[in-house]
């Protein structure tokens, strides 16, 4: 594999980490803390919701070890794929 091709597969891996993976852990952590608030709360008033500034960099740290995760398994089979050859 070329390195251009590896450069656009690594690219496209953070993308999709960005745009696919962040919203949807922060979507299930949001609903997680949120939930049992509403569940208490017998108005039909609910406070808003904040997210603490620890609560984000949490889950950017969970979505930066993911990727490196995802990095290796590549880098690993590249280098699978040039042995076996």
């Amino acid at each position: 594999m070329s390195k251009s091709w590896r450069f656009v597969l690594e690219g496209a891996v953070v993308l999709m980490l960005i745009f696919v993976i962040m919203p949807i852990l922060s979507g299930m952590v949001m609903t997680w803390m949120y939930v049992p608030q509403m569940m208490q709360s017998e108005s039909a008033s609910v406070q808003s919701f904040e997210a603490s500034p620890l609560l984000m960099i949490g889950l950017a740290l969970l979505t930066l070890f993911v990727y490196m995760m995802i990095r290796t398994g590549i880098t690993r089979m590249i280098r699978k794929g040039k042995t076996g050859e």
